[in-house]
C-alpha cells in the first residue's frame, strides 16, 4: 500500500492511496492543479474512486471537477450529500453508510463514526488484501474507546494533530467562540499522542501525523512534542502532507518510494 498525503490542512485535506489493483482518493478539497502536479495525469484517470469523509469545505471544494472530468464515482454518506447537494450535481454518488464495507478490487473500506460538527463525518478504516491496515481518523474532538479499538489494530494510523493547545489560546486572531470550536471538534497534539501513549506506538509500523494548522501548529512544534514523548520511535512518523508516496507495510516499516 502507497499513501500519499497530498494536502492536510485546514486550507484543504486530500490523500491518495493505491494498493496492487486499486487507487482512490479520501477528500477533494484541493484543486484540479493542485492534484495534477502532485499525481500527474495518468495516476488521476487511473483514479477508482473518491471517498469523503464530510461535507466541509476544505474537504470538498475540488470534488465536483474532478469527479466531472475523469467520471469518478464518489462514495459519501446520504447526509453528507444532502448538506451539500448543490456541489454534487450530475456526479456518480454512491451512498456510505457506517460500519457497510466498500470493495475497489483488492481493497475494502470501513466507515466509522467521528465527533465533528457536521450532519456525519466518517474516518476509515482500509485494508488491503494480504496487505496492511489503514486506519484514516481526523476532524473529531473526541477518541472514543471504539475509536481507540480500530486504531489498535492497525498496521498503520493517519490521526489529527490539528493545534497546539497554548498556540490556539494565545492566537490574537480567533475570537474564542472559534476557538473553542476548534478545541470541541478538533484534535489537539496532546490528544492524539496521549491516545498513541495508552495504545503503545509499537503497535504501529507508521503514524501519519495530519491536519495540522498552518496558524495553531506547525510541524516544527510537533516534531518537538513527538521527540518528547517517543524519542526511540521518532523514525515512525511521517507529518502530513508529504512531498511523495510512503509505502507502508503490516507492522514493520515505512520508506520513501524513490
Amino acid at each position: 500500500m502507497q499513501i500519499f498525503p497530498i494536502a492536510s490542512s485546514s486550507d484543504g485535506n486530500s490523500t491518495f492511496i493505491r494498493t496492487a489493483s486499486a487507487s482512490i482518493l479520501v477528500d477533494c478539497g484541493v484543486s484540479l492543479k493542485l492534484l495534477l502536479d502532485a499525481l500527474g495525469k495518468d495516476q488521476l484517470m487511473s483514479l477508482d474512486a473518491i471517498f469523503i469523509t464530510h461535507e466541509h469545505y476544505d474537504h470538498i471544494k475540488g470534488l465536483d471537477t474532478l469527479a466531472r472530468k475523469f467520471d469518478l464515482p464518489v462514495y459519501i454518506n446520504q447526509l453528507s450529500y444532502e448538506a451539500k447537494s448543490y456541489q454534487f450535481r450530475n456526479i456518480d454518488n454512491h451512498v456510505l453508510e457506517r460500519g457497510v464495507a466498500v470493495s475497489i478490487n483488492d481493497l475494502t473500506v470501513v466507515p466509522f463514526d467521528v465527533e465533528h460538527d457536521t450532519v456525519n463525518t466518517f474516518g476509515f478504516t482500509m485494508s488491503e488484501e494480504n496487505g496492511p491496515l489503514l486506519c484514516y481518523f481526523t476532524d473529531t474532538g473526541l477518541i472514543s474507546e471504539y475509536n481507540k479499538s480500530l486504531m489498535t489494530q492497525a498496521d498503520v494510523l493517519l490521526i489529527e494533530c490539528n493545534y497546539n493547545e497554548d498556540m490556539l489560546l494565545k492566537y490574537p486572531d480567533y475570537p474564542d467562540d472559534l476557538k473553542g470550536r476548534i478545541a470541541d471538534y478538533h484534535l489537539s497534539n496532546r490528544q492524539s499522542l496521549d491516545a498513541l501513549e495508552e495504545i503503545g506506538v509499537e503497535s504501529f509500523g507508521t503514524i501519519i501525523p495530519a491536519h495540522l494548522s498552518p496558524r495553531t501548529n506547525s510541524p516544527e512544534q510537533l516534531i518537538i512534542e513527538l521527540t518528547e514523548r517517543f524519542p526511540d520511535d521518532i523514525d515512525k512518523f511521517a507529518i502530513a502532507p508529504l512531498s511523495s508516496p510512503i509505502r507502508v507495510e503490516k507492522r514493520c516499516f515505512n520508506s520513501l518510494e524513490s
